[in-house]
C-alpha cells in the first residue's frame, strides 16, 4: 500500500502561510488517490505539492517517479483526461500499463469528489499559488554547469525574489527525507567530490547540519550551502555548520543598497542581517561567495557593489555576477530581464574593478551570459574551463552559433529570451 506524505518531508521552518490548511489539503489528496492503494502494483508512496494546480509524484520502486498534474478543465490544451471541472496531465515518457491504471484511478476519484465545495475550493486556490519546485526524472543528464552536485532540499524561503527559479521542475529537488542520503551516495558513486545544498532556503531545514555531516562522512571535499545569509547572522549557527563539515557558502546579496536589496527580497529590514551573515561566514574561515543576480532594478550599481564588498569583506569573498533568467517566477517577469548587451556594459567595468581590488569575479554558466558576448573576459567564465554542457530544453542557439569556437563549451541561451529579443547579440567567435 502506498504511503501518502507531503512533498516536503524535511523538518523545515515555513515562512509562508497556507490559506487552505495543510491537513485539509492532505484529506483531499488522500481521497483523490485512495483507489491507487488498491491496485497491484501501487506506488511506493505518493508525495504532493500545490501551485498552478495540484501536483502528485507517484514514486516507483526504483526511486523514480511519475509526475501528475491536476488543474482546472481548460487550463492546458493537452491532457490525459478531462472530467467535468478538471484535467489530468502527466509529464515525461508515455506511462506503462501500471502507471496508466494509476492515472485512470485518479480520474475516477476526481469524478466523485470534484463537485464537493471543499475540493473545488482547493483546486481553485491551487491555481493562484506560485508554481512549486518539483523533482523530475532526468538526473542521468547534465543540467548544470560545473561538476558540483546540487541537492535542492526545499522550496520555502524567507525572501520572495521575482526571479526565483525554484518554482518549476527541478532535476536536483529531493522527493523525500530518505532521498537526501541516497542522492549523496549516488553522487559519490558517480565521482562527485563537490556538493551544494540549495533550496529555497536550506538553512530553514533543521536537519541541515546532519546532511552536511553525512556529506563529509561520505568523502565530499567541498560542501557548500546556497543561502540568502539571513540565518548566518547568528554566529553560533555558523559555527555549528562549520563543525558539521561545511566548507563554503554562496550567498545571495543583490545590492549594496539596503533599500534595493530589501525590495528585491520583498523582506523589509533584512539587509543588515544578510551583511552580518556574510561577515560571519568569512570570519569563520569559510570559502565565501556573493551572488549578485542582476535585473533592471540593480543593473547600474555593479562597480559600487564591488567596492562595497571590498569594504565589508576585504578579499575574503569572491563575487558571482548572474543575470536574471526566464525561469520559475522570472517567466512572468521577463520585463525585469536586462538585455545581454546592457548587462555586459555594466559587468565589464565591475570585473575590472574587482581585479584591481584583488576580488575574484566570476560569470556562471547557465545564470550568466554566453562567452561570445564578452571577448577579453573569457577567463572569468565558468564555461571557459568546464567540460561538457548542460542539457536543457529551455535553452537554444542562434544561427550565428554554428561555427563559433565556443560551441562545445556553451549551452546556448534561454529560448524565451531569444524569442523575445532575437539572436543579434550572439556573435560567432
Amino acid at each position: 500500500m502506498s504511503r501518502h506524505v507531503t512533498q516536503q518531508e524535511l523538518d523545515a521552518e515555513d515562512p509562508g502561510l497556507e490559506r487552505v490548511p495543510r491537513d485539509e489539503q492532505a484529506r483531499w489528496i488522500r481521497r483523490v488517490t485512495v483507489v491507487i492503494d488498491r491496485l497491484d502494483p501501487a506506488p511506493d508512496k505518493i508525495t504532493w505539492r500545490v501551485g498552478r494546480g495540484l501536483h502528485l509524484l507517484l514514486h516507483r520502486p526504483d526511486r523514480s517517479y511519475r509526475h501528475v498534474e491536476i488543474r482546472p478543465r481548460e487550463a492546458d490544451a493537452h491532457a490525459f483526461a478531462r472530467t467535468a471541472t478538471a484535467q489530468v496531465r502527466f509529464t515525461g515518457e508515455d506511462p506503462d500499463d501500471s502507471e496508466r491504471y494509476w492515472l485512470l484511478a485518479i480520474v475516477a476519484s476526481l469524478k466523485r469528489v470534484e463537485r464537493e465545495a471543499g475540493f473545488a475550493r482547493l483546486l481553485a486556490w491551487s491555481e493562484t499559488r506560485p508554481a512549486p519546485a518539483l523533482p523530475f526524472d532526468g538526473r542521468d543528464r547534465k543540467h548544470t554547469s560545473g561538476d558540483e552536485l546540487l541537492v535542492r532540499l526545499l522550496e520555502p524561503c524567507q525572501a520572495a525574489c521575482a526571479f526565483c527559479s525554484c518554482r518549476s521542475s527541478q532535476p536536483d529537488m529531493v522527493a523525500s527525507l530518505s532521498d537526501v542520503q541516497q542522492r549523496l551516495e549516488d553522487g559519490r558513486e558517480a565521482g562527485h567530490e563537490l556538493v551544494a545544498f540549495t533550496g529555497g532556503e536550506p538553512t530553514l531545514v533543521k536537519q541541515l547540519p546532519r546532511f552536511i555531516s553525512m556529506a563529509r562522512d561520505l568523502g565530499y571535499r567541498k560542501i557548500t550551502i546556497q543561502t540568502n545569509g539571513i540565518k548566518l547572522a547568528d554566529r553560533a549557527y555558523v559555527d555549528e555548520l562549520v563543525e558539521a563539515g561545511l566548507t563554503a557558502v554562496l550567498q545571495s546579496l543583490h545590492s549594496h543598497e539596503a533599500a534595493i536589496h530589501e525590495a528585491i527580497f520583498e523582506l523589509p529590514g533584512c539587509f543588515e542581517a544578510c551583511v552580518q551573515g556574510a561577515r560571519n561566514a568569512v570570519a569563520a574561515g569559510l570559502i565565501h561567495g556573493l551572488n549578485h543576480v542582476t535585473t533592471r532594478d540593480n543593473l547600474a550599481g555593479l562597480v559600487d557593489y564591488v567596492e562595497f564588498a571590498h569594504r565589508e569583506l576585504g578579499t575574503g569573498s569572491y563575487i558571482t555576477f548572474s543575470m536574471m533568467s526566464p525561469q520559475g517566477w522570472g517567466i512572468d517577469r521577463i520585463d525585469l530581464i536586462p538585455r545581454i548587451s546592457e548587462f555586459t556594459q555594466h559587468l565589464a567595468p565591475a570585473l575590472q574593478r574587482a581585479g584591481e581590488l584583488g576580488i575574484p569575479g566570476h560569470v556562471p554558466g547557465l545564470c550568466g551570459v554566453p562567452l561570445c558576448t564578452m571577448p577579453g573576459f573569457e577567463s572569468h567564465f565558468l564555461e571557459y574551463t568546464q567540460t561538457g554542457v548542460p542539457d536543457l530544453q529551455t535553452r537554444s542557439y542562434g544561427p550565428e552559433c554554428a561555427d563559433c569556437r565556443w560551441r562545445s563549451r556553451c549551452s546556448g541561451f534561454w529560448s524565451d529570451y531569444l524569442a523575445h529579443h532575437g539572436t543579434d547579440e550572439l556573435i560567432a567567435v
